[in-house]
């Protein structure tokens, strides 16, 4: 019967034997592939969790504009106004980045939160021009569950999502339905 490919089921069998495990030996090459799918799962787990807060992030700070008293009286929004929401949460930290770089003496390298703040919004712009995840502001009932969410990340069902371009076009609008063949 195969051993179980999970990390401690690997180490669990080897414990139950009482020899040595061998340098070169079948066990030790078990304990190595459940380590290493152990670290990969782990990686995997930490990226989509990192993921996952970035996403609510977004959501969070266009929540907390369209609930302010200017813009609490609209009930959809143009893609226009949501490009700007968006160019508006890609440049939260531009004042804390000008600080930063205000304050860097010369000949000195950069500091770690310029250079992370400089890539992050880098990578933001990127995402701007290939198709930046958003709420769907068009709709009546997407704004007001947006104004209404409580931040989990389950209730975020309840907002539709597009991803829309710097061009203002949304990602795969354009595409034609591919004709199915039966």
């Amino acid at each position: 019967m195969p051993v179980g490919k999970t990390l401690a089921k690997v180490t669990k069998s080897i414990g139950n034997n009482k020899h040595k495990v061998h340098p070169r030996g079948r066990k030790l090459q078990q304990l190595e592939r459940a380590t290493l799918r152990d670290q990969q799962l782990e990686k995997k787990k930490r990226q989509h969790a990192d993921n996952k807060t970035v996403e609510l992030l977004r959501y969070t700070y266009i929540q907390e504009l369209i609930k302010s008293d200017d813009l609490i009286e609209e009930t959809t929004f143009s893609r226009e106004d949501i490009a700007k929401f968006v160019e508006l949460f890609i440049a939260r930290d531009d004042e804390e980045l000008a600080e930063l770089k205000k304050n860097k003496r010369s000949n000195r390298p950069p500091t770690n939160r310029q250079l992370l703040l400089e890539q992050r919004k880098k990578a933001e712009n990127q995402e701007f021009n290939i198709g930046f995840l958003a709420p769907d502001l068009t709709d009546v009932e997407s704004v007001e569950g947006l104004r209404t969410w409580n931040g989990t990340f389950g209730s975020l069902n309840q907002v539709k999502k597009f991803r829309l371009k710097r061009d203002l076009s949304i990602l795969g609008e354009n595409v034609a339905p591919k004709d199915i063949e039966m």
